[in-house]
């Protein structure tokens, strides 16, 4: 991928992405099912805000000349997009669709 082998900060990276990917989808799950036909936005602000403060940080971290630096941000920064993109967009839409299936225990 973009001309870099896996290492060990890749995979680090990795697991991190996934620990923000699931964090991402649980605040806007719960959030829905607390609130249930109003909604004030607030875990979809959340989950942007802390996105683009990741995409910051570790997006400087993806213009260093260290290698191990470089692939640590630029596997977080390819990451942590289509985290954002399916916690916003892609789990309302499957909890739309699973509507009165699946209730909140």
């Amino acid at each position: 991928m973009l001309g870099m082998n896996v290492n060990m900060f890749n995979v680090a990276a990795s697991v991190l992405v996934m620990g923000l990917s699931i964090d991402y989808g649980v605040f806007i799950v719960r959030s829905r099912w607390a609130s249930g036909p109003v909604r004030d936005g607030a875990a979809e602000r959340a989950v942007v805000t802390s996105a683009l403060t990741t995409l910051c940080g570790f997006g400087a971290l993806s213009v260093a000349r260290h290698p191990a630096m470089f692939s640590l941000g630029i596997t977080v920064v390819l990451g942590i997009i289509p985290a954002m993109v399916c916690a916003l967009l892609v789990i309302p839409a499957l909890q739309h669709r699973t509507a009165g299936e699946l209730e909140p225990s």
